[in-house]
């Protein structure tokens, strides 16, 4: 893009790159990648809601979780 906000121009005989260029896992990943994305988004909010209506429980609750994570990252190191 320039510095107006506008894209160039693509030079002469060259045309825009195809959406489905990359065939396969890449392409549906490359596909794929905006919609985990903005699934990422709306848990994020969600879960930020959640911790501003109950905030004791929510503590309790990822408390309880990283106790378990400690203790599977202990016994994946320890085997």
């Amino acid at each position: 893009m320039s510095s107006s906000g506008t894209p160039h121009p693509l030079p002469a005989g060259e045309q825009a790159p195809d959406p489905d260029a990359y065939p396969g896992v890449l392409g549906l990943l490359a596909r794929g990648a905006w919609q985990r994305q903005v699934a990422m988004g709306v848990l994020t909010l969600a879960l930020g809601a959640l911790t501003l209506a109950w905030p004791g429980t929510t503590l309790l609750v990822v408390g309880v979780l990283e106790i378990e994570h400690g203790l599977q990252v202990r016994t994946h190191l320890v085997n």
